[in-house]
């Protein structure tokens, strides 16, 4: 592959070098056309250095010395995994992972409220673990059972309650039976949803109107505001124009429209920073 490489480079140049990676199977199946190359495998840059340095010389011209650099990894005998102690450590990691995997409760978000059986409370822990995002979308033609959870999954994003359970005081039959029966779309549930008063009650009236732009970026985009500026140019529009207004243009952007269009359910996009703990006290 060095040998590939090396020689497009010295008979064709830089250009037709970085065009033969960007264009390979490799490179497209990895990265495709809209994602950043990022470092895919474990590298160990100090073990090479020596070779890499003699390589560096030879190629600079700065030593005449004809000395052909081994790259050979060196292997050790020992299998570590096989050793006493090391195989006990990672058994024990695996049972903790085990154990850890099926606490209660295991938010998909961080600073996600959730009410358990008893209608408590529940604040979120530095053990709540991220999960892959799910996407819902409403396809033309879905049944029953998946206009369902089309619905519970927009509560869930929306109200910042627990997949698991709707509560009756979050939910809005009207939105519900208008989505069911094909009359509004998913983005116009959303945007009823976080218009109405159940949103303004439970967030609007809760907290600062800082933070309640942040959950609309969160409810409404997958992601907490990118800079103070967008922080404040909303901020300005809630004061001013209110929720109802500010959730129009929000619903209304071009970000809004790649990413969930009329069909696709607002999901996390972005791992949310762990600025506060707002959420884990919501008043119910």
């Amino acid at each position: 592959e060095i040998q590939k490489y090396n020689q497009i480079l010295a008979t064709e140049g830089i250009r037709s070098f970085i065009g033969a990676m960007v264009n390979g199977m490799e490179y497209l199946q990895a990265f495709n056309e809209d994602v950043v190359p990022y470092r895919r495998f474990p590298t160990l840059p100090a073990a090479n250095f020596p070779n890499t340095q003699r390589l560096y010389n030879k190629q600079t011209k700065q030593d005449n010395e004809v000395v052909v650099p081994s790259f050979e990894p060196v292997i050790s005998r020992m299998d570590a995994a096989k050793l006493p102690l090391t195989g006990k450590a990672i058994a024990d990691l695996q049972a903790q992972e085990r154990q850890e995997s099926t606490k209660t409760p295991d938010f998909v978000t961080l600073g996600r409220s959730f009410t358990n059986s008893n209608g408590n409370s529940v604040e979120v822990s530095d053990s709540t673990r991220r999960k892959p995002a799910k996407i819902f979308r409403l396809n033309s033609g879905a049944s029953q059972t998946e206009i369902e959870l089309v619905i519970e999954a927009i509560y869930s994003q929306i109200m910042d309650i627990s997949s698991h359970e709707v509560l009756q005081e979050y939910q809005c039959p009207e939105l519900d039976n208008q989505l069911r029966q094909g009359k509004i779309s998913v983005r116009e549930f959303v945007q009823a949803l976080a218009s109405s008063d159940l949103y303004y009650q439970r967030f609007y009236l809760s907290y600062p109107s800082k933070k309640v732009v942040e959950l609309l970026f969160r409810h409404l985009l997958g992601r907490t505001p990118n800079t103070e500026t967008e922080t404040q140019t909303y901020n300005k529009l809630l004061t001013e124009q209110g929720l109802k207004a500010t959730v129009a243009a929000i619903i209304a952007t071009s970000e809004y429209s790649r990413f969930f269009g009329e069909s696709v359910v607002p999901y996390q996009r972005v791992p949310y920073l762990k600025v506060s703990n707002y959420l884990g006290k919501a008043r119910d």
